[in-house]
């Protein structure tokens, strides 16, 4: 039982970067830029960024929709929020307010285009 708890943690990643879409077309978002990482809640957010989607390039831009949601490494579901751009911002504070404490943390995002074309990738930030 030992054995398969110590695994478990890695078994959720590969679930996670595996998540094949419901929607029928799927393409590569891309390099996902989260930054400053590793980042302090108590000094400002940290921003991600989706390149692939900048027009024209080097600023943000409208998107479908974005969909985001923070994982604490033990698969805990802590805030979860939508965007519209493909810039944006979280805070470091968990869905009830509270502020996470330091740690590793995942981000899914998930991005739908208003052609239904989706894509996720996962971010892995560090908070200090």
């Amino acid at each position: 039982m030992k054995q398969i708890k110590k695994y478990l943690p890695l078994l959720w990643l590969a679930v996670l970067f595996y998540s094949p879409s419901i929607l029928s077309k799927s393409e590569d978002m891309g390099k996902v830029i989260a930054y400053p990482n590793p980042f302090n809640p108590l000094k400002g957010n940290l921003t991600i960024k989706v390149p692939k989607y900048d027009n024209p390039p080097g600023q943000c831009s409208t998107v479908g929709k974005i969909e985001y949601i923070v994982y604490t490494y033990d698969q805990k579901k802590i805030f979860s929020g939508i965007a519209s751009s493909n810039c944006f911002n979280w805070s470091g504070y968990t869905s009830k307010g509270n502020r996470v404490p330091s740690g590793l943390y995942f981000i899914k995002i998930l991005v739908t285009l208003s052609d239904s074309t989706s894509s996720t990738k996962i971010v892995k930030i560090i908070v200090q």
